[in-house]
């Protein structure tokens, strides 16, 4: 069970979670690796208990959306779609008015 925490840990995707959250997996990895040449059971017990209680403590940094971007783009596709219909309109407008 340590084993298997300790490769979880260090096999974590660093750039998704916050420092904090991160810095509490860090010490308890450290007494983790310590414990492995420990003879007594509970020792080794406790030190797995601890980091997969920090594994599983990790919190997520905020997603941020790009300053701008998204907003820019969700304006053009709007403008698009109001050209669109306006079109339309205008065309059907024109076509009933021949027949």
């Amino acid at each position: 069970a340590l084993n298997d925490a300790i490769a979880e840990a260090e096999a974590l995707n660093r750039d998704l979670y916050t420092a904090e959250s991160l810095a509490k997996v860090d010490e308890a990895l450290e007494e983790a690796k310590a414990a492995l040449t420990s003879n007594d059971q509970a020792v080794v017990d406790a030190a797995a208990k601890k980091l997969n209680d920090a594994i599983d403590a990790l919190e997520l940094k905020p997603v941020v959306p790009p300053a701008g971007d998204t907003m820019i783009g969700l304006y053009i596709i709007l403008a698009l779609c109001v050209l669109v219909g306006g079109a339309v309109l205008v065309f059907s407008k024109k076509r009933k008015a021949k027949i």
